[in-house]
């Protein structure tokens, strides 16, 4: 047989082999990975950027106005994926105190995240393009609790801030965790782990009050941490969101930084140093709307 022939009969040998269908292979696993920011409701932003500036050291990012006009939020980095986003209008915070807005998470890709949530149960809007220029979309856990998750565009102002904003001054370069207060832990696990792929590391304490430390699914540290409540007939809700915690090098060099600072600019001092649930050392203090910001040691 010469090479022509052999060609031809092994097209024609090959020709009724089928073919697997690239539509039947797995789709590819979307990731979230990252705690992307926690945004709140303030109710005097100037208060705010003197505590968060002044004190601990970010930089203003950049701001959003109303299209209408007047200031919508301001953004501070903590680094190039991470930043706290302050909404200023007081008439959002509820009566008990809680000023918790929503979550931000990052994820790689909207549209196919979108599918696979829906597939699981969750309402997942289609996602959009967002004013800031990211592709957006959001989602709701069953206290309620609004999550934006966000999938970073070259036109976004993240990216378009990559390397600037991040100065020597803040206090902390990685935001940890947020506490997630939950009304029944067991559906909020559901959800979180069983439908949005959360990843459970830890459990602290036991019975009723036991918190539950979730990382997000993909990343390398940054989620939330899950605290159960119990309200009493006539008494309101804890808030949502009572604190969030920010990383630290050294939590003894983070509270002499910030007594300096507290002498010179007239702030609130951090509190003492302690070991917490999971034997870290922390310190805290509260910002001019109530929320507490635990600064938690790591690496040593």
């Amino acid at each position: 047989m010469n090479c022509k022939s052999f060609l031809l009969a092994l097209i024609a040998a090959t020709a009724s082999v089928p073919v697997q269908s690239r539509a039947a292979d797995p789709a590819p696993h979307t990731r979230i990975t990252e705690l992307e920011y926690v945004g709140y409701w303030v109710r005097d932003i100037e208060k705010v950027r003197a505590f968060y500036i002044s004190y601990l050291g970010f930089e203003e990012t950049y701001d959003l106005l109303f299209p209408t006009g007047g200031l919508q939020l301001i953004v501070l980095k903590v680094n190039e994926d991470q930043c706290l986003i302050f909404f200023p209008n007081p008439a959002k915070i509820l009566p008990n105190g809680d000023n918790q807005d929503h979550f931000g998470l990052v994820n790689d890709n909207s549209l196919a995240l979108t599918k696979e949530l829906v597939a699981k149960g969750v309402k997942a809007p289609p996602p959009h393009k967002a004013r800031l220029g990211d592709t957006t979309f959001t989602i709701k856990d069953p206290d309620g609790r609004a999550y934006e998750i966000t999938q970073f565009e070259p036109d976004g102002q993240l990216l378009l801030h990559r390397g600037k904003n991040l100065p020597s001054s803040r206090i902390s370069s990685r935001l940890r965790t947020a506490t997630v207060m939950v009304s029944n832990l067991d559906a909020s696990l559901a959800f979180y782990v069983g439908k949005v792929g959360f990843r459970e590391v830890a459990r602290y304490g036991a019975g009723d009050t036991q918190e539950v430390e979730l990382k997000v699914p993909d990343g390398d540290g940054s989620g939330i941490t899950l605290k159960p409540f119990t309200v009493a007939a006539g008494q309101p809700a804890p808030h949502a969101v009572p604190d969030y915690t920010l990383e630290v090098p050294d939590v003894a060099q983070a509270v002499e930084t910030l007594n300096h600072r507290a002498d010179v600019g007239g702030f609130p001092k951090p509190g003492p140093i302690t070991v917490g649930l999971n034997g870290k050392r922390q310190t805290s203090l509260i910002d001019p709307d109530g929320t507490k910001i635990v600064l938690m040691e790591v690496g040593r």
